[in-house]
Order: structure tokens, then sequence, then C-alpha cells
């Protein structure tokens, strides 16, 4: 791409304008062309300036940001920033936001913020966002389009049953239903049913990885192991950065409601965002999400996602698997929460019964948890570099040659049921 990073404002206040600008300006790799006041003029300045980002509010006169965003992803697809607000009718909006194709968020600074930890969000958040290429942005009704429907239908009254269309009663009729709660995870043939229809795409696996090719065939035919692998996987351990909110939006609503596994899920994001991005996931997924309180037992059909500003462990007791939540994760970690912090404890309390799933994101948080992983006999998959908004944390484990399945993001959700129920 081509230096420096272009970028218009949008924004109602003048004092804000002029703080993203100035902030922006002070980096040599990135120049202001523009500012606008309202959706509106930024969809008029969009198609005149051509940047390759804008940093878009929320709450603007004349358009909002969420209608503009909207117009912007379906007439002139650009990387989006979006402005946020701290209170919980602004986090609601900025997960909209992410699902409609913003590629990331900032809260704005409150009275008494550190203006240098917002400054180097801003400008890093830029760069990144300047490196996504527009291919991979949501595209207007391609947005429904691209989104696979789930393997069956939603919990009664959920959002995607009336939206879920030919694909989901296909997915539906061939496993025949959900799985039947409480079944034995001998009687997995109804699941292995989806993954069939599904399979014909994992021929994207990349050739040279531990796993075999002959995955492909073995899920197609509804039989066969990992060579080498355990089964029984009891939890499914899934971490995320920028993208990921998307990614697991389409990876969760892809999953059965009973699935025979937990779930827990590290999502990089500040404080007071993943509560109602749990809560977003929960009223469009078959399966139950909710942000983690400490003492939440791990459970099949239960996924788990790390409240921010916290580090999500897991402490076995018995039988039970048990959530512990502390200040610190005893190892070296920017990140709070952290996926190494969560996928070092799914290590320890499951070994070899874990599976471990690393999607978009920057930087090589988990890279030491998919590893520990992998020392104790559980199995990987990282999202491919194609349909990953940042290919950070997928290629940081791909390439340490910890995947053993690297897959579009579609796919996945097909390899975990398969993994989870002995089918691949």
């Amino acid at each position: 791409m081509n230096w420096p990073v272009r970028v218009l404002v949008v924004d109602d206040s003048a004092f804000s304008r002029r703080l993203v600008t100035d902030i922006l300006q002070a980096d040599p790799d990135i120049q202001v062309v523009g500012y606008a006041r309202n959706g509106r003029e930024a969809l008029e300045k969009v198609a005149s300036l051509q940047p390759r980002v804008v940093t878009l509010d929320q709450e603007m006169p004349v358009m909002d940001g969420l209608t503009t965003l909207t117009a912007l992803m379906a007439g002139n697809p650009v990387a989006v920033i979006m402005l946020s607000s701290h209170t919980a009718a602004g986090a609601a909006v900025t997960i909209k936001a992410l699902e409609l194709g913003a590629v990331d968020f900032i809260p704005k600074p409150a009275p008494g913020d550190s203006l240098d930890d917002f400054t180097r969000q801003l400008t890093e958040k830029v760069k990144a966002a300047a490196r996504v290429p527009v291919t991979r942005l949501c595209r207007g009704k391609n947005c429904r389009e691209n989104t696979p429907a789930p393997f069956i239908s939603p919990r009664p009254g959920r959002e995607e049953a009336a939206a879920a269309g030919t694909g989901s009663a296909v997915a539906t009729a061939a496993i025949g239903g959900r799985l039947s709660p409480g079944r034995s995870p001998g009687g997995k043939e109804e699941v292995v049913g989806a993954v069939s229809a599904r399979s014909s795409r994992w021929e994207a696996i990349r050739p040279g990885k531990r796993t075999p090719a002959a995955l492909t065939g073995a899920v197609a035919a509804g039989a066969g192991r990992l060579p080498g692998r355990r089964p029984g996987i009891e939890v499914v351990a899934i971490g995320t950065s920028t993208g990921g909110p998307a990614a697991l939006r389409q990876v969760l609503t892809a999953l059965p409601g009973n699935l025979p596994a937990g779930i827990v899920i590290v999502q990089h994001m500040p404080a007071g965002f993943t509560g109602p991005l749990a809560r977003r996931l929960d009223e469009v997924a078959a399966l139950e999400v909710r942000e983690a309180v400490a003492g939440d037992i791990l459970r099949p059909g239960l996924a788990l996602l790390a409240p921010a500003g916290r580090q999500m462990l897991l402490e076995r007791h018995g039988d039970a698997v048990q959530v512990h939540l502390a200040a610190e994760a005893g190892i070296t970690t920017l990140f709070k929460p952290s996926v190494d912090a969560l996928f070092l404890t799914v290590a320890r309390e499951y070994g070899p019964r874990s599976l471990g799933v690393i999607l978009t994101g920057m930087g090589n948080d988990g890279l030491r948890g998919l590893r520990a992983i992998k020392e104790q006999g559980g199995t990987v998959i990282a999202q491919d570099e194609a349909t990953s908004v940042v290919y950070g944390m997928p290629r940081a484990a791909v390439e340490a040659g910890l995947a053993d399945l690297v897959l579009p993001l579609e796919d996945i959700a097909p390899a975990i049921v398969a993994l989870v129920t002995g089918a691949g």
C-alpha cells in the first residue's frame, strides 16, 4: 500500500475533530486529507478524497455513524475505525458497527483519561486498518450472503430463525435438527451430515501442515480421526483480536446449541464492551453465550467470554472445571484478558482433550498457550490469511508449526463440530 495513510476524520464535534486530526497529523506515516461533520458529508468526501481509512463518530446529526457505515460498505468500502462512547448504549452501537464491517474501534477519552494511551491506540489502529485489503471489507448485501448459515435452527425466538434461508434448512435436514440433549459422543452421524455438506471447501487446508490432506476425505465420509490424535475433546478455546467480533459471530452461529464441549473465548477489548458483545452473540447463536463470572463451571453448550480488564483462568475442582478471574495471570503479557493466559490453563486442565482456535488479530498473543496445548496432545486450528482481517495471531501459530488445520473462517465451525464429535 501507499504511505502515508490517507485519513478522513468524521465527527460533528469541532473539538473532537481537532483532537483526532492533531494526533494523526503528528505521525509522519499518516495524512489527514479532510474532515466531515456528519454522515452525508462523509459519503461525499469519501467519494472525492478517496481516503484509505475513515475515523467515524457514532452520534451525529443528519446521518449517524451506523447509517453512514452501512452506506459506505454497500457503495464505497473503506477501512473504518469507530470512535465510541463509554456508555452502555455506545458499547451496543459499537458491537453493531463491528458486525456491519468496521475494522476496529477506540473509545473516546473520558475526562481524566490518559491522552497518551488514546494517541498510541489511535495511530496503531489507523495503520493496522490501512493494511486490511478492501476485498476483506463487508460489501452491503454481500455481508449476509458471505455469512454461512448455521447448522441448525437457532433457539426459538432468535433473530436468525427468520433469516436463515435455504442453506440453514439444508443443513438442518442433513443432521435431523438438533443433537439430542444428553446424547453421548457415540451418536454423531447426524452432525457428520452437516460437516459433509461443507467439506468440499476443505481443500483450502494448507499443504505441508502436520494435518494430512486426507482429513477432507475423512470428514466427507463421516469417519476417521486425525492420526495420532486422541478422541474426546471437551473444551474449545478461542482467541482473537482485531476483526474478532464479526469472526466470533460467524463461528458461533454455525455451531449447534448442544455442542458436546464447553467453549471459552478471549477477545481483546476495553472494559465495558465484552458484556455487550456476549449479549449480542447470545441473541444470534444457538449456544448460550455470556460474559464469564468467577466460579462459572464449564459445560457443553455454554460459551464463556472473558471479561475485559481481568485474566480468565481455568481451575479443576474434582470433576468440574471452574473459571477463576484474576488481576494478573502470572505471565508477562500486554493484554487483559490475555489469550496466552487462558490457553495455558486450558492446556493444564484439559491436556489432549483441548482444541485451541486462533482467529484474526494483531500480534502473537496466544502463541505460548497454543504451544502448551500442542505439547499436551491437544489440537490447534488457525484462521487462514485470506479471511483474516489482520493475519497476525494466526500467522504466528502457523509459522511456529503449531496449526493442525489452517482454514477459511467459514470452515472453522464445521471443523470444530467434526473434531469435537469425533468425525474428523
